[in-house]
């Protein structure tokens, strides 16, 4: 509303209620004059078309309802101007002392001592530049979320294309069976697994997760796991290869995060596993006669945090139809609908009697396992979960 806007309609209301302040003057004087024609008061009247004479028999009676139809008419006007006061100037203030006191007029430096208007003014011009911002921001933000979509696809065509792709994933080989699973939180995540022949005889497995989550923690996941694949070689060992990541990881500093990692190496024709666990979760050795044991020991601090740290490593050897389970934490630190952890306990207790399955039923077993446990829980971090069973040709097994 302008200022004209604002005094057209203080100037018609004033017009308007002045007009019924006169109108009730005249309705006064009239009915005052039918009552004293009623009582005999007034002896002679004449009318003219421009000229008025009236006579009474009291005139001082006739001058005091005169004097009263006009302080009757002032103090209506009076009242009813009140009224145009609170109606329409009173809202009208307090919008100026509301705008006043915007935070908008104060960012900007609009001095207080402008007039209404002005203040008005100016804070419409502040709101039009809002909202012209707030639409190139808006504008902006559907372009960010348009190339984080296309970020996001191209780092989950990433990391599809380097890990391993086995449909389904259940890798059998003469002397020993294969399987994973993983699902990340996100549509990517940080879990790490691969595996490969290293020679013909030497089977190369890990398992690792990256601090974090999202398309950070993916491309440090991809990138890593492309780092251990250029440096493994079978001439070294496992906790060798460990400490050349790690150093690695260190030079490139790409990244603040870190890696917990497990490496191990399985001959397939001993049965010798030999392992490095970087503070990764413990693996499971599952027996081909029923028992659970928990492999607890650890080598080293996650890779990525200090260089030239040296790591050591164990071994076990398998014997026909043990198994190696390992996992990352997303398994075990998965919430039920009361707030408990799936926890080591529940896991081992969930791997009795798997030994007599293979390697993709003891998967498949855990699956449901960690599904039912859950309930209507949503996941709490990526899962990956593998599991490594011996089942060489010529060993007999240890009953």
């Amino acid at each position: 509303m302008t200022k004209k806007d604002i005094s057209s309609r203080l100037s018609n209301a004033q017009i308007k209620y002045f007009s019924l302040g006169f109108l009730g003057m005249i309705s006064f004087m009239l009915i005052a004059y039918i009552i004293l024609l009623k009582n005999n008061e007034l002896k002679e009247l004449n009318l003219c078309f421009f000229q008025i004479s009236i006579t009474f028999s009291n005139i001082n009676l006739l001058i005091l309802i005169i004097l009263i139809g006009f302080l009757l008419f002032y103090i209506l006007t009076i009242i009813l101007l009140r009224k145009i006061n609170s109606n329409i100037t009173q809202p009208f203030n307090e919008i100026v002392w509301s705008i006043k006191g915007n935070d908008l007029l104060k960012k900007n430096n609009v001095p207080d001592e402008d007039s209404d208007y002005e203040h008005i003014r100016n804070y419409i011009d502040q709101l039009e530049k809002q909202i012209l911002f707030l639409e190139k921001m808006d504008n902006k933000n559907k372009k960010t979320k348009i190339n984080f979509e296309n970020d996001l696809k191209l780092a989950r065509k990433l990391q599809h294309s380097i890990l391993p792709t086995i449909n389904p994933q259940n890798f059998v080989h003469g002397e020993f069976e294969l399987s994973i699973f993983s699902q990340p939180l996100f549509e990517i995540g940080g879990d790490i697994y691969d595996y490969f022949m290293i020679d013909d005889e030497h089977l190369f497995v890990t398992i690792a997760d990256v601090s974090g989550k999202g398309i950070t923690a993916s491309l440090f996941m991809i990138f890593t796991l492309t780092l251990l694949r250029s440096i493994t070689k079978p001439e070294l060992q496992v906790n060798q290869v460990v400490e050349i990541l790690n150093n690695k990881l260190i030079e490139e500093n790409i990244s603040d995060m870190f890696v917990t990692i497990l490496i191990g190496i399985l001959n397939t024709k001993s049965g010798e596993f030999v392992y490095c666990n970087a503070a990764h979760n413990f693996p499971c050795l599952i027996t081909n006669n029923g028992n659970v044991i928990e492999l607890s020991e650890t080598h080293g601090i996650p890779i990525g945090i200090y260089p030239e740290r040296k790591y050591s490593s164990s071994t076990i050897t398998l014997n026909k139809n043990d198994q190696v389970f390992l996992y990352t934490d997303g398994l075990i630190d998965s919430i039920d609908e009361n707030r408990l952890k799936y926890s080591i306990e529940v896991l081992k207790y969930n791997l009795i009697g798997t030994w007599f399955l293979n390697s993709n039923e003891v998967i498949e077993k855990i699956k449901a396992s960690i599904e039912q446990f859950r309930g209507k829980t949503p996941p709490v971090d990526d899962l990956t979960i593998l599991d490594l069973k011996f089942t060489p040709k010529h060993q007999k097994s240890n009953n």
